[in-house]
């Protein structure tokens, strides 16, 4: 059962992102090298995709365009340095020093474009040098539906139900969850060029992993799997197009039923300012806390913690 919802549901979010990635990529009408390199690049993206478009006849023919094929795209890297500790008061003084790269890319514009399940998505990653592993940080958060609500001149109301899949991977635990949430999001103008964006929601959790300390179940496995709830708020300060403030909070708890008789609580809070330098580069500085409580019928409890702080210089 672990599987079976792990592959369905991670497939329709995965497959249905890499496959509208890879048609933003190819471009039927062109031809020559252009051609080919964007049929290389489409097929690498998602290769099933490709693949149907040799044995369909469709590689370097030239017709019309695919209608995903002027889908707005956005890419954003950070690269910088981060130092990470278990307790607060450790992280400047005594914790650990990190280089680290995050990746973001938003695919499709969610204020027109949110009839369509996947119109637009966004996905985040996030790699270092951490000792647990390269990639410490993966979520994906994909459009099901979505409706403009009731508003003014000034504020623009929106209703969101989403698809998400969240990875944490760092020094103190590993967590994975695939969820659906409904979620309210507003921006209201202050003044002429200053937005103030607020968002909150919550949903159920499918299928949650989290490795248990203590035991193993049979061929190695040592993960507790269970669906739970979970609810998001955020907050957003953009003045002038100059200075950012963001704090975003995603938390979740799941019931195990599969493994020892147990419970987490997810807790995840981030705190960013970012000033613009020019149209393309930034620099930021963020700070936050990753927690995760297990809590066991047969042994003792667990509170992880993983706190950090962020500087980086971005490129949009």
């Amino acid at each position: 059962p672990n599987d079976f919802i792990n592959t369905s549901l991670g497939g329709i979010a995965l497959g249905e992102m890499t496959y509208r990635l890879s048609q933003r990529i190819f471009n039927n009408r062109t031809s020559g090298f252009k051609r080919q390199k964007k049929e290389t690049g489409g097929f690498l993206v998602d290769p099933l995709a490709g693949f149907n478009r040799i044995i369909d006849g469709q590689w370097g023919k030239v017709y019309d365009a695919d209608p995903y094929e002027n889908a707005p795209l956005a890419f954003m890297v950070d690269a910088g340095a981060r130092r990470t500790s278990k307790r607060f008061e450790d992280v400047i003084d005594k914790g650990s020093s990190q280089f680290y790269t995050r990746l973001r890319l938003l695919y499709g514009d969610p204020f027109q474009d949110y009839q369509k399940p996947f119109s637009n998505f966004s996905v985040t990653a996030e790699l270092g040098n951490d000792d647990s592993a390269t990639l410490n940080t993966l979520q994906v958060n994909g459009l099901l539906h979505g409706k403009k609500m009731r508003g003014t001149q000034k504020s623009n109301n929106y209703f969101f139900v989403t698809m998400n899949y969240d990875y944490y991977n760092n020094a103190s635990f590993n967590y994975g969850a695939q969820s659906f949430a409904a979620k309210i999001f507003s921006d209201k103008l202050i003044g002429k060029k200053s937005h103030l964006q607020l968002s909150g929601g919550a949903g159920v959790i499918a299928l949650a992993a989290v490795p248990n300390k203590y035991l193993y179940y049979g061929e190695g496995r040592n993960y507790d799997y269970g669906p739970g709830i979970t609810a998001q708020a955020g907050l957003g300060l953009n003045i002038a197009d100059k200075l950012f403030y963001n704090f975003s909070y995603n938390g979740g708890w799941f019931k195990t039923i599969n493994g020892a008789k147990s419970n987490y609580f997810l807790h995840t809070s981030i705190q960013e300012l970012r000033l613009a330098l020019g149209k393309h580069f930034s620099v930021a500085v963020e700070g936050g806390l990753f927690q995760l409580e297990g809590n066991y019928d047969d042994y003792p409890d667990v509170n992880d913690r993983y706190n950090f702080l962020r500087t980086s210089v971005g490129y949009r």
